[in-house]
């Protein structure tokens, strides 16, 4: 047990791989668990990012962010997004993760999430407030979360590929000329909402709620699983 539990957090996190979750479904399949009682859970979204409004062809750049941005915003506000599903099964894209674990991923993502959302906030509230820096906080903003280290990529490696996306559209529509102060505090403003409710799904797996590592599960969940690595299989890596 102790090597479970509570001496070797890490140990609860042992990364899982499709094969894995196909031999749990064919056990659930000869061996069904009995209900004892029902549970709801709301579905989860296996939606591409895209944009909903049919803006115009040459809208601009800002505007496209922020309806798209607003889209995944929605999808995932209550649906638990597929990316999380993967990675609370183990189930980690890139291979990111050492010794056979994914606990090192979930903290990485709380720490990163949290550096991205209180950056692009911070440096959005200032340039509101100092127009004349404009030009000097687009440079920060860059220099910061791209240049001298990708933050969104590495989200990208730490199982939440559209977040590299995101991030390529963020500075491009950053430095279209369309892009003004008043602009560029709405996008920011509406990528940190998407971002914060994305650190919310990450903190209820850790680190500060290992009890949800252990809850119960019942079939439905097992077939969700399945059904999901069906339509976005886990590359094997290595």
């Amino acid at each position: 047990m102790h090597t479970i539990f509570p001496w070797n957090i890490g140990a609860a996190y042992n990364k899982t791989s499709d094969k894995d979750i196909e031999s749990l479904f064919g056990i659930i399949q000869r061996n069904p668990t009995p209900q004892l009682g029902s549970r709801s859970k709301l579905p989860i979204t296996i939606k591409p990012l895209s944009n909903t409004i049919g803006l115009p062809p040459g809208s601009p750049k800002w505007k496209l962010f922020i309806d798209k941005v607003e889209n995944h915003i929605n999808d995932q506000w209550l649906n638990e997004p597929w990316e999380i599903t993967k990675i609370k099964w183990g189930l980690i894209d890139t291979g990111a993760g050492s010794g056979g674990q994914f606990f090192s991923v979930l903290v990485h993502l709380d720490i990163f999430l949290e550096a991205a959302k209180c950056v692009i906030y911070a440096l959005a509230m200032y340039v509101k407030e100092n127009s004349e820096q404009f030009q000097f906080t687009k440079i920060l903003l860059r220099y910061i979360l791209k240049e001298s280290f990708d933050a969104f990529e590495f989200l990208k490696d730490l199982g939440l590929a559209y977040m590299q996306d995101l991030g390529d559209e963020y500075f491009e529509a950053i430095d279209d000329p369309a892009t003004g102060i008043n602009e560029l505090f709405e996008m920011s403003v509406t990528f940190v909402l998407d971002i914060t409710r994305i650190f919310s799904w990450v903190k209820s797996l850790a680190p500060w709620n290992p009890a949800a590592r252990f809850a119960q599960l019942d079939d439905s969940e097992v077939r969700e699983i399945y059904e999901l690595i069906q339509i976005r299989p886990t590359p094997i890596v290595g």
